[in-house]
Parts: structure tokens; C-alpha cells; sequence
């Protein structure tokens, strides 16, 4: 009983600490994702889902965790969502890693930039932090994102990381993803949990050919306007 309530509070104190704006759309698993499938969001594609690996005192079958398609604004992205990322206890541990590729649908280079966000809470001595690299093909890197929820004793929760692709857009980039929850000693109910994490790209709109032409079109007149003026 009481440690259904300290899972109340501690739901309860995230809610009121972070609440996602983003909106869900059309859901697969991870389980299919690592088999070969991929979901779509907005005009981004993910997919190439390998090299997942658990470690700790926690299994969650890849099946249990829905990943979804969502907006947050102008920026598409997928969420990651399971009820089993919960450690209660003293010295607990739980690692999940995996990869993946993010693709434009037209493979045109408009991604600038991505965000990384975790919702969550602690009861207790604990923390949780969601680490991350995102790197061109050729593995040169283009940003890297740190979330966390902390109740260690120092420090403050970061539940949204952002930036901007160093160099030119991207029309494929890949995500080295490494979540982790951990409890410390001193508290037998401390308890640490993670209800879902985002992932959204910034996109920057390319012109259709009509309008690039009107555009210049445009500009060109407004020149002849001003020779004909002098």
C-alpha cells in the first residue's frame, strides 16, 4: 500500500513538474520496429532499428513498448512508452540502448536540428537520464542531448534538451540512443520511473518549384520597377 502511494506522488509531482505538449499519432512497438518495420511522422521516416540491448534488474519485452508518431509544434518525431520503467528498491539498475536512422521521405537535406524530452519521477534516492548522438552517415557528429530526472541529493531534473545540427541540413542522420534508471542505497521504497520519452526533428520547409519561380518572378519585376523609376 505504501508503495502504491509513494508511485502516486511521485506520478503526480512529475505531472505537475513537466507536461508534453505533443501531439500522439499512429503507434507500432518496438519490437516491430528492431524486426524491420519503421513509422512515419510527418515527413520524416524512422526506421533501421538495431542493436537494442537491456541490462539490470529490469526486463521489458520489446513488445511492451509502444513507439508513436508525434508533433510538438512544427517538429516531428516518436515517442517511446511502456508502464514497466518503474525501479523500487535500494541499488537498482536498468539500461536500455538501441540505434536508428531518421530519413526524409523526399531524401531532401531540411533537418536542422532535433529535441530530446523525458517524463518521469523520483520517490527517493534516484535518478534516471536519457543520453544521445546524432551523427551524419558517415558518423561525423551533428548534436547530442542529455535529459535526467535526479534525486540524488545535488543537481536539478533536465527534462527538455534541444540543438541545432552543426553543419549543413540533413536528409538522413542516425541516433545512438542510451536510456538508464538507477536507485541508490538508504531507502528500500526509493523509486525511480519513466512514463515516455520524445524524440522530434526541426525541419526547415523547401519551397515548391511554383513558388520559388513567383518568388523570383517577383523580384525580378520589382528591379525593372526601380531601373524604370531612375
Amino acid at each position: 500500500m505504501k508503495s502504491t502511494l509513494r508511485y502516486s506522488a511521485a506520478t503526480l509531482l512529475a505531472g505537475a513538474l513537466f507536461v508534453s505538449s505533443t501531439t500522439v499519432q499512429a503507434q507500432t512497438t518496438l519490437a516491430d520496429l528492431l524486426a524491420g518495420g519503421s513509422i512515419t511522422s510527418g515527413n520524416l521516416i524512422f526506421g533501421s532499428f538495431q542493436n537494442a540491448t537491456q541490462t539490470g534488474d529490469l526486463t521489458v519485452p520489446f513488445t511492451d513498448i509502444t513507439v508513436s508518431a508525434v508533433q510538438s509544434g512544427g517538429d516531428y518525431g516518436i515517442r517511446f512508452q511502456t508502464a514497466q520503467w518503474t525501479l523500487t528498491g535500494e541499488n537498482m539498475s536498468y539500461d536500455l540502448a538501441f540505434d536508428f536512422h531518421v530519413t526524409t521521405a523526399d531524401q531532401t537535406p531540411t533537418m536542422t536540428g532535433n529535441t530530446l524530452s523525458i517524463t518521469g519521477g523520483t520517490d527517493g534516492p534516484g535518478h534516471a537520464q536519457i543520453a544521445e548522438t546524432v551523427v551524419e552517415l558517415g558518423n561525423n557528429s551533428l548534436a547530442g542531448e542529455l535529459v535526467y530526472l535526479n534525486q540524488t541529493g545535488t543537481g536539478n531534473n533536465r527534462f527538455v534538451d534541444s540543438s541545432a545540427f552543426t553543419g549543413a541540413a540533413q536528409s538522413e542522420v542516425v541516433v545512438h540512443k542510451d536510456f538508464g534508471m538507477t536507485t541508490t542505497g538508504g531507502d528500500p521504497l526509493a523509486q525511480v520511473f519513466v512514463s515516455h520519452f520524445d524524440q522530434t526533428f526541426t525541419v526547415t520547409e523547401v519551397p515548391e518549384p511554383s513558388t520559388l519561380a513567383l518568388g523570383l518572378m517577383g523580384g525580378l519585376a520589382s528591379l525593372l520597377a526601380l531601373r524604370r523609376r531612375s
